[in-house]
């Protein structure tokens, strides 16, 4: 085994990531494993020593992997799977309806074809990020779905997932998106799937990825599905990459997007102001904490912080006159939800700190 590591290194970057080269070499007969191994330059073989010969010429074809841009993209959403595509050899492009445009960031880019002269492509990568004029822009819509339909492979990362989903092409299909926005998938295509605790969603020939650095999870899996896994696993390892697709993590599995409705948008007018102290958690719990500068007692604070509860979460109060938490209960789907809700003045300060918990009950 430790003979062999080196020589399936080498067939994985000549293979898969080298430049195109007119030249194969190949070990003599020896009956070894390494005989089926080729490489593309001459020298000894790294298993058994023997000196490479000159196979018949071959010219490897590049995959060619189209990537969408528009006014308002993601930046990371597009940049990483180009770096993971580069990375395999694919023949990256940009593809935009103009010829330069603004990210949501502000980075000007000079896409590399318009929409009028952009070549076909074997992989399609649709990006997020301020997709909204896109959506309701049909010459877009109709642009993306025919250029989908000539594909191999079409990847949305993040609300790509939403102009692709205005296609229609998703219907049908399971798919997830950017936390924030699953909802809106859901709500707004109903003959899609949506998955919320996938960090990408594989259907063969259309793959969605959730938000930002997942956008690289769904490229190294173009990687693996048309290279192999040992592939993905050496671009990940040259990106300095800790790939783990087994782990899956989702952003939108975890349990704070239970706190999100709560503190999202107006607060109350007794309320000043909020400062963040610390958020921790897993798919089962969450504990956020905050500083709070507002007027009034700690009980009108809690008592304000209740009726916001009640008003952006839905959650029903739990009777306990007794405890020093306000105690609370909720329903997720199938999943029952127990909530803590705790408000205590902090040393030395006018301000208050403002605890909530969820835990899933068992």
């Amino acid at each position: 085994m430790r003979n062999i590591l080196p020589c399936i290194l080498i067939l994985v970057y000549s293979t898969c990531f080298s430049q195109n080269t007119n030249e194969t070499f190949v070990c003599p007969p020896c009956g070894n494993e390494c005989d089926k191994l080729a490489f593309t330059k001459a020298g000894e073989c790294p298993q058994c020593q023997m000196q490479l010969e000159k196979k018949a010429s071959v010219v490897p074809i590049r995959k060619k992997a189209a990537i969408l841009l528009f006014p308002g993209v993601q930046i990371i959403d597009f940049t990483g799977p180009y770096e993971v595509l580069g990375q395999s050899n694919f023949d990256v492009f940009t593809v935009a309806e103009d010829s330069v445009l603004t990210t949501n960031m502000g980075m000007k880019i000079k896409p590399n074809y318009t929409f009028v002269n952009c070549p076909d492509a074997d992989v399609f990568i649709i990006p997020g990020g301020n997709v909204g004029p896109s959506r309701k822009d049909p010459k877009v819509v109709n642009w993306v779905r025919e250029y989908s339909k000539k594909t191999d492979i079409v990847m949305s990362v993040r609300t790509g997932a939403l102009l692709l989903a205005e296609t229609g092409l998703l219907n049908g299909q399971t798919a997830t998106t950017y936390y924030g926005a699953l909802s809106d998938l859901q709500k707004q295509f109903p003959q899609t799937k949506v998955v919320f605790n996938q960090r990408y969603v594989d259907n063969g020939k259309f793959i969605t990825t959730a938000g930002l650095t997942s956008g690289m999870d769904g490229a190294l899996r173009i990687v693996e599905k048309i290279y192999g896994k040992p592939s993905a696993q050496m671009v990940a390892l040259n990106l300095e990459y800790n790939w783990r697709p087994k782990d899956n993590y989702a952003r939108a599995s975890l349990a704070d997007k239970h706190l999100d409705e709560i503190f999202e948008g107006e607060g109350h007018p007794s309320i000043k102001s909020v400062n963040l102290l610390n958020t921790e958690g897993d798919t089962d719990k969450w504990l956020m904490e905050l500083e709070f500068a507002a007027s009034g007692s700690a009980e009108e604070l809690e008592k304000t912080m209740e009726n916001l509860v009640i008003q952006k979460a839905g959650w029903k109060k739990i009777q306990n006159p007794s405890a020093t938490r306000s105690k609370w209960s909720f329903v997720f789907g199938a999943e029952k939800w127990n909530g803590e809700l705790k408000v205590s003045p902090i040393a030395n300060s006018k301000n208050y700190k403002v605890s909530v918990e969820v835990f899933k009950m068992k």
